[in-house]
C-alpha cells in the first residue's frame, strides 16, 4: 500500500510540475495556477512521510522524492510563518523605523 501511495503521489507531483512549466511558458492562467496548487497539495497529502511515521524505509530515492514533494508546501508554510511573525507580533520580527 505504501508503494502504491508513493507512485500515485509522484505521478500527481509530476502533473504539478508540468502545470508549473505550462504556467511559466504559456503565461498566467487562473486554471493552470489552481490545478498546479491542487496537484502539489494532493501529492503532499498522499505521500507517506517519514516525519509523520508512515514510512520507515524505502531507500535514498524515496527520500529524494519525499524532499521534492514536501519542498513546495514547506516553502509556502515558511513564508506564512515569516509573515505571521512580522505582522502578528510573534517572535522578535523586524522593526522598520523611518526618521523624517
Amino acid at each position: 500500500m505504501i508503494l502504491f501511495r508513493e507512485i500515485i503521489s509522484v505521478a500527481i507531483f509530476l502533473a504539478g510540475l508540468s502545470g508549473l512549466y505550462s504556467f511559466i511558458m504559456d503565461g498566467f492562467e487562473w486554471s493552470t495556477l489552481f490545478a498546479m496548487v491542487v496537484c502539489f497539495v494532493l501529492a503532499y497529502i498522499i505521500w507517506p512521510s517519514k516525519r509523520k511515521g508512515q514510512r520507515d524505509e524505502g531507500g535514498y530515492i524515496a527520500d529524494i522524492f519525499e524532499w521534492m514533494i514536501e519542498l513546495p508546501i514547506e516553502f509556502f508554510l515558511w513564508i506564512l510563518r515569516l509573515f505571521g511573525r512580522l505582522f502578528g507580533g510573534k517572535g522578535n520580527g523586524a522593526d522598520i523605523d523611518f526618521d523624517l
